[in-house]
């Protein structure tokens, strides 16, 4: 996902004190999103229903009180961080609770607002910096595993078109018969292409993991011209397929160009390899709808489409649902992960015999 840091702290303020929830609300509203409640009880429920950054709790409670309770906190929510509100009486469960780290901070009674503002917002910032530590970790293992099983896939599926070439080369080196020769060359220029398409399959891989987000302004119409250009070169070079582009974009839209095209490039390329050859009118439709908040992207055909149960595989990584697949069997879960790290979602609708489609939502990216 482009970014999944959030931008606005959500603070969960519990005080039994009417004034103190009040105050705290009339000072920092515009800075925060917060949420007061009265109990520690009352802070589990919230907890578990809604998304907070930061908890600030006062030690003197009914019933559980403060220290107790942001020890709980830590236990079960530990990427939250955590404040205790305290007199000069309360000093010693606060110190305590520091030490044990189940505290990021103490805030003394009665407390400077300035003073408050620099802890929230170091905080917030703490709690950003272990975010984006914590993505990045999933990210480097989710890395590792894919790319140990790419390569052990990579390696099967590129010895198998190699021997295939290699054979064919001996038997025309001894071959004299001119339309037997044609047709080991034509068998030779399938294996190239199943080559290539596993290559680029492992470079756009290889991209979508690697590559920086660059976010400009996208023109739908001349971006799928270029996709269209790239494809028709290979994929409908020879074939009767007919291809219906309909744009309608009427503002700005701003994202990341690089894996647009790595996504529109791969739909397109499936919707080409899972023709229906049985049928006169070939058809794909690139349909993109445009507004101030996203893009809606619909790529379908009248291919040969699938049943529920491949519904449900389609964006595995080496899935084959088809003896029509050429490639490595990545192209769709590259699609998916590029879409996943544009903030976007994916659907697809499909029936077998009849066609595909491929429903492609990506969030405008206005700030």
């Amino acid at each position: 996902m482009i970014n999944n840091i959030p931008h606005k702290a959500k603070v969960l303020f519990i005080d039994d004190e009417e004034p103190n929830r009040y105050g705290f609300i009339a000072a920092f509203r515009k800075l925060y999103d917060i949420t007061t409640v009265e109990t520690a009880e009352e802070g589990k429920k919230q907890l578990s229903e809604n998304e907070f950054h930061i908890v600030i709790c006062d030690e003197r409670l009914p019933g559980e009180n403060g220290s107790s309770f942001l020890c709980w906190v830590k236990e079960h929510y530990p990427d939250l961080i955590t404040m205790l509100i305290t007199g000069y009486d309360d000093l010693s469960p606060a110190i305590e609770a520091i030490n044990k780290g189940e505290i990021y901070q103490y805030i003394h009674k009665p407390w400077n607002n300035d003073q408050v503002k620099i802890i929230i917002d170091q905080a917030f910032e703490r709690y950003c910096d272990q975010k984006k530590i914590h993505n990045q970790n999933l990210q480097l293992t989710k890395a590792y595993n894919e790319l140990d099983r790419l390569l052990y896939s990579a390696s099967h599926d590129l010895r198998g078109p190699l021997t295939s070439i290699l054979g064919l080369t001996r038997l025309i080196k001894n071959e004299r018969d001119n339309s037997v020769q044609s047709t080991y060359i034509s068998m030779i220029e399938d294996s190239v292409n199943k080559l290539e398409n596993i290559l680029q399959g492992i470079a756009h891989f290889s991209e979508n993991l690697k590559i920086e987000y660059k976010i400009d302004y996208i023109h739908f119409d001349e971006l799928i011209e270029d996709v269209l250009y790239n494809v028709n070169s290979r994929e409908l070079m020879n074939k009767n397929t007919k291809v219906v582009k309909v744009v309608s974009q009427d503002t700005d839209f701003k994202s990341d160009s690089n894996r647009i095209k790595i996504i529109l490039e791969h739909l397109l390329r499936n919707a080409c390899h899972f023709q229906n050859e049985e049928i006169n009118n070939q058809t794909i439709r690139v349909e993109v709808q445009v507004d101030e908040k996203e893009a809606n992207i619909s790529i379908s055909d009248n291919g040969v489409g699938f049943d529920e149960e491949t519904a449900d595989k389609v964006f595995q990584m080496f899935y084959r649902g088809h003896s029509q697949s050429r490639g490595a069997g990545i192209g769709l879960y590259i699609v998916k992960e590029a879409v996943e790290r544009l903030g976007g979602s994916i659907k697809t609708e499909s029936e077998l015999g009849k066609g595909t489609a491929f429903n492609v939502t990506i969030p405008n990216i206005t700030d």
